[in-house]
Order: structure tokens, then C-alpha cells, then sequence
């Protein structure tokens, strides 16, 4: 990967059908035009991960997002995207044997689907109930739970969530993990969309491991 900190965005649409053997899958870019949120389908769906691409230096200050990323929030104010990771400027294999730079939907397909891999392979050994949507909502849970927050680069403040969703993706973190939270419906953020004075929320603590976790 190359330094220079810049990012795209991107859709992994993750399937439902088949879901003990899914796999993370069908990259779908959302380069559109700027209004009030420039996330569709398919990663406004709650079944996809809508991913925001980084080109990374390391973590935190060394990376920002790009000019021509989308973000959200989806029209009905759910939190979209769901998280960041590397997309500018990423150094792949090229058509003559050789190496180039490329950015956009393409490089941010394989590393998603290849950080959701390695955590749904983590699942699979150490918890092996987990199956069908509570393996997929796992798998995206523990993804956007792990997630480094961003700030914005120059800056100490950070970057909205609108536009990074949960953070720059860390799949280390991910695959080690002992617990994910989600919110009421089962996803790793929780949409406040309009609240009221006294509003409330729940949040669920899963616990993969067998012990007592504080």
C-alpha cells in the first residue's frame, strides 16, 4: 500500500441465501453524485457491509478518507456506511505480469471479503453454534466493533461517522476479539435517526468465549 492517505467508497454485499457456507462477496461501488447521502443499494441493505476505502499509511492520523467517497446516512437516517478500509492507491497485480496502482471498488472488494473470511473462519472453530444470520450479523459485528475511529488527518477532530461509519477496519483485532455488541436489530451501530427527550436504546453483549468478561 502506498502513504499518500486518501480513500474511496464502496458496497460488500454480503449474501443471505446459503448461509452457512456464504461468503463474503459482490463488490458493487456507489460512485455518485453528492447530495444529502450518496450510499445505495446494495449496501444500504442490513445484510451488506457498505464499506468506506483508505489508502493507508498506518492507523489513526497517517490516513484520511477520499473527496470522492461516499457517505450517509440512508434517507430513513440508518447509519450507513458501516466502515473504512484501504481503497486509493492500492499497488496490484496488472495485466503484462507486472505490478500497478489502482483505487476504487475493485481493491476494496478483496480486502473486505478477505477480512470477513478470516473472521468467519475464526467463528467457525471457536464457536461453532454460531450459524446461518447469527454467524453473518457476527462476522459484521465484530468488523465495525474493532474498527479504529479516525480523525481527521491535520486535524485533532474527528472524522464523522457519515463518512467513516465505524472506523478503519483492523482484521487482527477482529479475529481475536472475545465480544461484539449489536444494537436491537442485530447490526454493530445504532441509527438514533430522530430522538425525543427520554428516548431509550438497548445494546447486547455476546460473549464467544468461556469466561467471565469485563
Amino acid at each position: 500500500l502506498s502513504n499518500n492517505g486518501n480513500s474511496a467508497s464502496v458496497d460488500i454485499q454480503v449474501r443471505l441465501t446459503d448461509l452457512d457456507d456464504y461468503e463474503p462477496g459482490g463488490e458493487r461501488g456507489n460512485y455518485l453524485p453528492f447530495s444529502s447521502s450518496t450510499v445505495a443499494n446494495p449496501g444500504a441493505a442490513k445484510g451488506a457491509i457498505s464499506v468506506l476505502l483508505q489508502k493507508i499509511a498506518g492507523l489513526g492520523k497517517d490516513s484520511d478518507m477520499a473527496s470522492f467517497s461516499s457517505w450517509g446516512p440512508l434517507p430513513d437516517y440508518t447509519l450507513k456506511p458501516d466502515i473504512s478500509a484501504p481503497g486509493v492507491d492500492v499497488i496490484s497485480t496488472a495485466n503484462d505480469n507486472g505490478y500497478t496502482t489502482m483505487s476504487g471498488t475493485s481493491m476494496a472488494g478483496p480486502f473486505v471479503a478477505g477480512a470477513a473470511t478470516l473472521v468467519k473462519q475464526r467463528l467457525l472453530k471457536t464457536n461453532p453454534e454460531l450459524k446461518g444470520a447469527a454467524l453473518v450479523e457476527a462476522v459484521k459485528a465484530l468488523l465495525m466493533n474493532t474498527a479504529v475511529p479516525q480523525t481527521q488527518k491535520g486535524f485533532d477532530t474527528p472524522v464523522s461517522p457519515r463518512r467513516q461509519g465505524s472506523g478503519q477496519i483492523d482484521v487482527g483485532a477482529a479475529t481475536k476479539s472475545p465480544v461484539y455488541i449489536t444494537a436491537d436489530d442485530g447490526t454493530g451501530s445504532l441509527s438514533l435517526r430522530q430522538i425525543k427527550d427520554g428516548s431509550e436504546f438497548a445494546l447486547t453483549f455476546h460473549n464467544l468465549s468461556n469466561q467471565v468478561q469485563a
